[in-house]
Order: structure tokens, then C-alpha cells, then sequence
């Protein structure tokens, strides 16, 4: 727009968010238009502000670098989910430009994929991938100067779901899984592996001699040092002992040299649950079974935290609250004697009664 003070005419323009005041230095007002308009055609042109390398890359282009940079920081499992929410993301933000993503395209992806019928907890983790490539866009590529999520708020999910096997259960899952199955979940509920790490696990990994699983990348893409259990070595040791017709096979569990598919696992030990009367019990649940019984032993929370490989000890605190359950079994244990000495003592019955 064009002002005039005194005799002299002023631009003011704005560009995203950037305002810009200069003096025309005439006081002809047809000459000022056209300054105005040379000046507009600069800003368009990048003249008068620097432009991010993001007005010229798409999400597409930004999404590879991610994956192809991101495979020596992240497990497999995550790349593999990372690509299975390639197939929804893609084909919705792959030809915006970075910076053509602002906090209203985000809920419009929101909106459509809710109304596909997703859970808020599948849109989350989907939305964490996006999130994850302009944390990396700002941070290190330095293609944006600002990132949408800044201004936006990944749905609210409640997830953290703590499932634990009671006394007997996990005998009568065993019974019902197939022979390959047995030492894999097995081995999961006595050191509560992730499934990904556990059906990738090699011999490398393994040291029987000091008695440690080593997995170099987890969940969170950082190293994980398990010491074994006598129960955790004996199954090891004796698979290693049997390995006989795949002597070069890599893998410690494996159908004909190949590993087991993270669907076969999942569906198999489903089914065995299910024979075993146990409903809504995961693969997964082995690991809070794990951690559960670590909190409910007594351990402290910097232990369990360091056993699970959890970077952030949020994850951890949803198992503080089982310690608690499992004292108090022995403040119950007092309960007869309680009893007893109030049942007695009708002096000291009568003033609690009284008051």
C-alpha cells in the first residue's frame, strides 16, 4: 500500500509475515506505483529476502534423505514402519514444498485420515514421522528456518499399556505354541527384547562365554547390553548346540536359514494365547511382563530403565505404580494381627470408636 507523509509517498508491503516500510523519496504518486510494483517483483524474486532451500525441495525429495540417512541411526523395525507410513504420507504431502506445509495442511491430513477410520494412535505415529523429517529439515539440513509442528499439536494418545501374565499363564501359552515358537517367546518374556531385535538376533550378538546379548541398534537407535539369566543361557546354549544343517546361518532363530517375519511371530503367538484362554495378551506384553516383574522384584527405576533401553524414563514410570501393588500384599500380611489386637484391647476399640 502507498502513504503519504508530508509531500513524499511511502511503500508498506507484506510478505509472509515480514513487513516492509520504504520511502519512494517522490512526491509523484504514479511514479510511487511503479516503484511499489519494482519493488514487489523483487520480493517474488528473492532480491529482498532470503529464500529457504525449502521453497524449492519437496517432502518427497526430504522424506528419502531422511530414510537413507536414518538407516544407520534406527532399527529395523522403525525403518520398516517408517516405510509402511510412507504409503499414507507420500501420497498426501510428497509434492508440497517444505514450506508450503504449515500447520494447516497438517490438520487437514488429520481430518481426512480420521475420517478414513484410523485410530488416533496410528494418525500419531504417522504424524511423528512428518514431525521427524522437519526436526531434521530445521536442525541439520537447515532447509526451514521454522517447522509446522511448532504450531501444531500431534493428537493426545494414551498408550502406555502395562499387561503382565499372572502365576501359571505364561506355562499355558508355552504348552500351546508350535516348537519354533517356544524358545523365541521363550527368550522375550526372560529378557523382554523387543519383537524386531529378538527375530533379528544373531550369533554375533550373543556371548555365551561372559553370558550377554549386545544389540547395536534399538528401538531408539542406541546400543543395548543384556546380561543373561541362567534360564536366558541354557535355551541359547543349547540352540547353539543342536545348530547343525545351517552352520552358516547367522540368525540364532530361523525357519530354513531365514528369519521369521515379524507377521508369522505376531500371528502365531496370538493364536496360542488365544488357545491358552489368555485374551488381549500381545507379543509385545512379554516386555511389560519383563519390566513388570523387575519393578515388583524391588528394583529401582534406573535399573529397569537401563534393561529396557528406554531413552526417555517417562516410558519407564508407567511400571513405578506395581511396586506399590505388590507391597501390598505385605501390609496385608499384618492384617490378623491388626485384628486381633483390636479385638482385644476393647479400651482401645472403644476410643477409636468414640473418638
Amino acid at each position: 500500500m502507498l502513504y503519504k507523509r508530508r509531500s513524499v509517498w511511502y511503500i508498506k508491503i507484506k510478505w509472509r509475515g515480514k513487513t516492509i516500510r520504504k520511502s519512494t523519496k517522490t512526491a509523484n504518486k504514479d511514479l510511487a506505483r511503479r516503484i511499489e510494483a519494482k519493488i514487489k517483483y523483487e520480493i517474488v524474486e528473492g532480491a529482498w529476502f532470503k529464500k529457504d532451500p525449502g521453497e524449492s525441495i519437496t517432502f518427497r525429495e526430504a522424506w528419502e534423505k531422511y530414510l537413507s540417512e536414518e538407516t544407520r541411526c534406527i532399527s529395523i523395525e522403525t525403518y520398516k514402519r517408517a516405510e509402511q507410513a510412507a504409503k499414507r504420507i507420500l501420497p498426501f504431502f510428497g509434492n508440497y514444498m517444505l514450506t508450503e506445509i504449515a500447520p494447516a495442511v497438517l490438520s487437514e491430513y488429520k481430518a481426512r485420515r480420521l475420517a478414513d477410520g484410523i485410530t488416533l494412535s496410528t494418525l500419531s505415529k504417522e504424524l511423528q514421522f512428518v514431525r521427524r523429517v522437519f526436526s531434521l529439515s530445521k536442525s541439520q539440513w537447515q532447509f526451514v528456518r521454522q517447522s509446522p509442528f511448532e504450531f501444531f499439536r500431534l493428537p493426545r494418545v494414551n498408550d502406555q499399556r502395562v499387561r503382565f501374565l499372572e502365576p501359571g499363564q505364561f506355562k499355558k501359552i508355552l504348552q500351546e505354541c508350535p516348537s519354533w515358537l517356544k524358545g523365541i517367546v521363550t527368550l522375550a518374556k526372560l529378557t523382554g527384547i523387543r519383537r524386531g531385535n529378538i527375530l533379528t538376533l544373531t550369533w554375533s550378538q550373543v556371548d555365551l562365554k561372559n553370558r550377554l546379548i549386545s544389540i547395536d541398534h534399538t528401538k531408539n537407535g542406541e546400543r543395548l547390553t543384556l546380561p543373561l539369566t541362567e534360564s536366558a543361557y541354557d535355551i541359547l546354549a543349547s540352540i547353539k548346540e543342536a545348530k547343525v544343517r545351517y552352520l552358516d546361518c547367522p540368525f540364532v532363530f530361523h525357519r530354513d536359514g531365514k528369519p521369521f517375519t515379524p507377521n508369522q511371530l505376531s500371528m502365531a503367538f496370538k493364536r496360542a494365547s488365544n488357545q491358552a484362554g489368555i485374551e488381549d495378551f500381545r507379543f509385545h506384553d512379554l516386555r511389560h511382563d519383563f519390566a513388570s516383574k523387575l519393578v515388583q522384584e524391588g528394583n529401582d527405576r534406573a535399573k529397569v530403565q537401563l534393561l529396557l533401553g528406554h531413552k526417555d524414563e517417562r516410558m519407564t514410570q508407567r511400571y513405578v505404580h506395581l511396586k506399590v501393588e505388590h507391597l501390598r500384599s505385605a501390609v496385608d500380611s499384618l492384617e490378623p494381627g491388626h485384628k486381633k489386637e483390636l479385638t482385644d484391647d476393647t479400651e482401645m476399640s472403644s476410643c477409636i470408636v468414640n473418638g
